[in-house]
């Protein structure tokens, strides 16, 4: 009948019983699944995203002890440096050496003489002593010198170079080679702040540079007047 061939056809449309039960206890067991993460405060875990996926967050593994990123971070502990400082000396080498570029430097002082071989002291944290001498190294292979001659230029430099630990109340001792290097015989001295560094002048001869430099100064302001004065006079074509 056709009563009976509407059925069948529904049957084999939709399924048999079993499959009908079948489905209806597969999404039965993902509802529970769902109230159960619900009520504990879970979620489902999605399938895993390959690790170049877009949303995948990539996090750089750390950086060795001793790499550049760890030397990096020891340069930027040493502050911006400036300002000029007078304090006393005595013939000892005794003198207290200013707390902005104490804090700035840190608690171990290098002191070592000027590269360029002017009067001076100059004071660094660990991180620019190493660079000062990488510098010293690269500037004898620049220009072609022998590696004897750069090694005798940086074993001069550390062996002059002094390591002070100022006290708590910030006064530290000139070892007497350095004071005979910077010619600290007035009994003042003047400690500047350097950007990078600081340095230890005799309070006589920083006054005797600064006025050289002046002069100086003066003299190449004067010489750009008379190249731009030139310059606007020129016959125009």
């Amino acid at each position: 009948m056709k009563t009976h061939a509407g059925k069948s056809d529904g049957i084999q449309k939709h399924g048999t019983g079993s499959d009908c039960m079948g489905y209806f206890n597969t999404n039965l067991r993902q509802n529970k699944a769902q109230i159960k993460n619900k009520m504990c405060g879970t979620k489902e875990k999605g399938p895993e995203r390959p690790r170049g996926c877009r949303g995948h967050r990539h996090r750089p593994a750390p950086a060795a002890p001793g790499g550049p990123a760890e030397r990096g971070r020891v340069h930027m502990a040493a502050s911006s440096m400036s300002g000029s400082h007078s304090v006393l000396v005595d013939t000892r080498g005794r003198l207290s050496f200013p707390a902005p570029l104490r804090n700035a430097i840190g608690e171990t002082l290098y002191i070592s003489p000027d590269e360029n071989f002017r009067p001076a002291l100059v004071v660094r944290n660990e991180a620019g002593y190493i660079a000062c001498c990488e510098k010293i190294r690269a500037e004898g292979e620049k220009h072609g010198r022998h590696y004897l001659d750069i090694d005798d230029d940086v074993r001069d430099f550390c062996a002059n170079t002094a390591t002070v630990v100022p006290d708590k109340n910030g006064r530290i001792t000139l070892p007497q080679n350095l004071m005979e290097i910077a010619q600290l015989t007035s009994g003042r001295a003047s400690i500047l702040g350097c950007v990078t560094h600081a340095e230890i002048w005799d309070s006589a001869v920083y006054e005797s540079h600064s006025k050289q430099y002046a002069e100086r100064k003066k003299l190449r302001y004067q010489k750009m007047l008379e190249e731009r004065d030139r310059w606007d006079s020129r016959p125009q074509e």
